[in-house]
């Protein structure tokens, strides 16, 4: 993995943790305010990323299907702006355009 993937990654999962861990005493998780736009930025950001390797779309489409809402946001998209499945398979192709 590149180090630009994997610096996404590192800050996709302590953004993700950090707004984990804002969850009420019944588990629940509110999708608004500072916490949460920062891991949502961080979910989109590694989304988007361009491999530029093979190794990169290795780790990259691992990465995804093991964790539920990056899977999630690669499949439906966007819903802030405009980014969907289609843009997201242009991010598998080194050197193509995302």
């Amino acid at each position: 993995m590149s180090n630009a993937l994997l610096d996404l990654h590192t800050r996709y999962i302590a953004d993700r943790d950090a707004w984990m861990a804002t969850q009420d005493e019944n588990g629940e998780l509110t999708a608004a305010g500072p916490v949460y736009e920062q891991a949502w930025a961080s979910c989109k950001d590694f989304v988007r990323y361009q491999c530029q390797t093979a190794e990169d779309i290795r780790m990259k489409v691992a990465v995804i299907l093991e964790n539920g809402w990056l899977e999630e946001t690669a499949d439906m998209g966007f819903d802030d702006e405009p980014f969907t499945f289609r843009d997201f398979l242009r991010t598998l192709v080194p050197g193509g355009k995302s």
